[in-house]
């Protein structure tokens, strides 16, 4: 579900979280009963392209592996979609304002569904590569789009909610598809999967198009250059919830990659692994909900001190010779550091958002998903470096040392987003 902050503009004038009322202050949309219909018709779109993104996230390197790629080329299919998420998110801001939001996240999810009937014809390397450079396309169209409709739907008390509520929606498949997708290849057929986890996007796009928004023309949504919200906006307002959510995602690549060669133990990583993905589901649901309650974000330096912690946990299961304690430990350590870092996601977002203008909620959306794909992406390959060099208890430790540097940064911004509420 990441960069040049240099793109995106920001208000620092300080404002407090407002109710938008139909109409007021968003003129890109249409009344607030139509908002509702609309953001839950993002949701199920949102629940059925994630659903492919889930079930063929490890199904695409097994493909590759029965092809007789060697290991650098099986990684290099996720390795390439990735990278060419993240490159296409620098013009997704260009395409919403040529096509606007339901066009473009339609657009996005073809893209990313119709490209892998492609897949089961041939596991010829290069050729899964193109695919997935297809699809990443796609799929940065998806996530900046769904992220930022959240944030133009919903008015300012409901956000945090709304964004939980996106979570869900994107995170549940994942933990549903990610341990299903190899095992289905094997109950079934790559061409069967593959077949499913292209159709799944196609349904997505089939119901962004029922969305009734409407954004208004490219040349009538630009601000005047004489505007205030633009004159005094500064770039820097979203570097810092972007170092702090670019460190958390840093960090959840390391736990997704080496968990399982960490921890020689089938029970702990599947354990390990579902507890992340329950934790960061429910992390961002409540960080949602406190945030709607406080009218600020308020979980982002809880939050990086329990993903923190749940990661020195995960130092400690690879270093334990009980495998009982190993499968304890581990599930403990996963739902900690998935909670905490399903909160910064949402906090993050939140604050983001809560500092631009509705003009501006495009390119938030665009740098907070640049950076968590990038963190992501690059994650397992930096850390893989110094496991390498280290080993994998050091490798964990030094990864929570790191999300530990974020934690007097993340107390800043909560202190901030008070001030601003409070003003």
């Amino acid at each position: 579900m990441t960069t040049p902050a240099s793109s995106v503009l920001l208000v620092s004038l300080h404002r407090t979280p407002c109710v938008r009322r139909a109409g007021v202050g968003n003129p890109m949309l249409e009344p607030m009963e139509e908002h509702r219909r609309d953001f839950r018709l993002l949701l199920v779109s949102a629940l059925a392209t994630a659903s492919g993104y889930g079930l063929l996230l490890p199904v695409v390197p097994l493909w590759a592996q029965a092809g007789g790629a060697a290991p650098a080329g099986i990684g290099a299919t996720n390795a390439a979609f990735l990278l060419a998420t993240v490159v296409a998110q620098f013009g997704t801001p260009a395409v919403l304002r040529l096509l606007g939001h339901r066009e473009t996240l339609a657009l996005g999810s073809l893209l990313f569904g119709l490209p892998v009937f492609a897949y089961a014809p041939t596991s010829w390397l290069p050729a899964l590569i193109t695919v997935g450079v297809v699809r990443g396309i796609g799929f940065a169209l998806v996530v900046v789009t769904g992220s930022a409709l959240v944030a133009h739907l919903l008015p300012a008390h409901r956000r945090g909610r709304g964004l939980g509520q996106f979570g869900l929606a994107i995170g549940l498949p994942n933990v549903i598809w990610l341990p299903a997708g190899p095992w289905l290849t094997e109950q079934v057929s790559f061409p069967v999967v593959f077949a499913v986890g292209g159709a799944l996007p196609l349904v997505g796009a089939a119901i962004t198009l029922a969305m009734r928004i409407r954004t208004r023309t490219p040349r009538a949504r630009r601000a005047p250059r004489t505007s205030n919200a633009v004159a005094s906006v500064r770039p820097a307002e979203l570097a810092a919830p972007f170092l702090v959510v670019l460190a958390g995602a840093l960090a959840s690549s390391a736990y997704v990659t080496f968990l399982p060669a960490a921890v020689d133990r089938t029970v702990a990583v599947t354990v390990g692994l579902l507890g992340y993905g329950v934790g960061i589901v429910v992390g961002r649901w409540l960080a949602g909900v406190f945030t709607d309650s406080h009218r600020r974000p308020v979980l982002l330096g809880p939050g990086v001190a329990v993903s923190g912690l749940g990661m020195l946990t995960l130092a400690a299961v690879t270093v334990t010779d009980s495998a009982a304690l190993a499968v304890v430990a581990v599930a403990v350590g996963g739902l900690a550091f998935g909670g905490g870092y399903g909160a910064v996601q949402n906090t993050t977002l939140s604050a983001m958002f809560a500092r631009v203008e509705p003009a501006g909620f495009d390119k938030a959306s665009t740098v907070w998903n640049m950076a968590v794909d990038a963190g992501t992406g690059a994650g397992s390959m930096l850390l893989g470096l110094l496991a390498g060099a280290a080993g994998y208890p050091w490798t964990f430790a030094a990864t929570a040392a790191m999300l530990a540097v974020t934690w007097p940064l993340a107390f800043a911004i909560n202190r901030r987003e008070r001030n601003r509420g409070a003003a």
